[in-house]
């Protein structure tokens, strides 16, 4: 799944600003933002369970909106969830023969 987030520079740096509760002007600059910059951003992300969500990947899309990009992007989120599931499915076989040794 995926979630876009679109905000303004100025959102950003106010929020970072406020979080750790520094001045505006040194929240800028750690960003590199320009106040008045449209930041657009995908993250994608599978979830497990009620409460665990993981992201997967995620880029600015600001920054290179072209389709092959985006796709480019897409294919990294997949290539991780495909991954991750290959690393449960042989947990669960690992545990599956651990018990079958136990008597």
């Amino acid at each position: 799944m995926e979630f876009r987030l679109r905000m303004r520079g100025s959102q950003v740096i106010n929020s970072e600003a406020e979080i750790n509760q520094i001045e505006p002007d040194t929240a800028k600059d750690r960003f590199g933002l320009d106040s008045s910059e449209d930041i657009l951003l995908r993250v994608f992300f599978t979830a497990r369970g009620d409460k665990l969500i993981l992201l997967l990947h995620g880029y600015d899309k600001g920054e290179n909106p072209g389709h092959k990009h985006q796709q480019n992007q897409i294919k990294e989120a997949a290539k991780r969830l495909t991954a991750l599931e290959a690393s449960e499915k042989a947990a669960k076989k690992a545990a599956r023969r651990g018990r079958k040794g136990v008597s």
